[in-house]
């Protein structure tokens, strides 16, 4: 644990840094469809760990700077390296299948190899944001046996069905009032 002023040098550093990564890049861009593509590639890649985490409480923060690194590397060798290979060209969905897949293997192998977060930090994060489903029953049981303070406040129910029976439902509303 450094102190305050460390983290504001090291964010400066990075800040600079990444400026001038940034400005090569955009150098080897030839258009800016080629930047969405890349972006495009990323949230495909990221999408799925970003979701697991509401719903699987063995994701950390690990797991989620891997996807991030891998499905940004997937998406520059797809724009950039891939042409090179003398491989055949991937249509586009099977560039953004491929990079799914890549980066889910990746960033599942590191969640199984890595710690996953304390307990308390888990149960504490369970109370205040109430993820519900299987997923987070390991977090309730372990509260329990470890006679957290969070313990009691922690629910087991899931309403994320009724949370999705109702998003459709005030989607079919909006679509009926508008035809």
């Amino acid at each position: 644990d450094a102190g305050e002023t460390h983290y504001v040098s090291v964010g400066r550093i990075t800040n600079v840094l990444l400026m001038v990564v940034t400005c090569i890049f955009a150098l080897l861009l030839s258009n800016a469809l080629q930047a969405f593509n890349i972006l495009l590639q990323i949230g495909a890649g990221t999408g799925l760990i970003f979701i697991l985490r509401w719903f699987w409480w063995r994701i950390n923060a690990y797991s989620e700077i891997t996807a991030m690194v891998v499905s940004f590397a997937v998406a520059l060798y797809f724009n950039f390296v891939h042409s090179y290979t003398g491989l055949p060209e991937l249509s586009a969905s099977m560039q953004m299948l491929s990079g799914v897949a890549i980066t889910t293997v990746a960033w599942v192998i590191v969640t199984f190899l890595t710690k996953p977060a304390d307990m308390k930090t888990l149960a504490k994060f369970h109370k205040l944001v109430q993820p519900g489903g299987p997923g987070w029953e390991v977090v309730r049981e372990a509260s329990r046996n470890l006679n957290l303070p969070e313990a009691q406040e922690l629910q087991s129910g899931w309403r994320v069905p009724q949370g999705i029976l109702g998003m459709v439902m005030g989607c079919l509303g909006v679509y009926s009032l508008l035809f």
